[in-house]
């Protein structure tokens, strides 16, 4: 007596390479980006200044460019606030308390 489901053999590894496709490639208009680059007027400004940043301890802070763009203690609305503003992309930064040499984190 034959059974009605049929056994079907599992596809070899090779039978599925023969089926894959290749990678078609999307050229964008934009040039690349060099990411090593990315904001180093923001850091710098942060590294030159960091006594803008005392009244923002604790808070969230958005850094467009040599300025201090908006902030707050929620992100979102921190974010929201600079989006309103103009800024596409914003750099958020979290502003921890300073700490003295040789202490750390726990």
């Amino acid at each position: 007596m034959k059974s009605k489901n049929k056994i079907r053999a599992r596809k070899t590894s090779s039978a599925i390479r023969k089926k894959a496709r290749p990678r078609t490639t999307v050229k964008s208009e934009e040039p690349e980006t060099i990411l090593i680059r990315q904001r180093e007027v923001e850091h710098q400004f942060m590294a030159e200044h960091p006594e803008a940043f005392d009244p923002y301890v604790g808070e969230w802070v958005v850094v467009e460019g040599p300025k201090i763009v908006s902030h707050g203690m929620d992100a979102v609305a921190v974010v929201n606030e600079a989006r309103s503003a103009g800024i596409k992309v914003p750099y958020l930064v979290r502003v921890t308390p300073k700490r003295k040499p040789n202490e750390g984190y726990l």
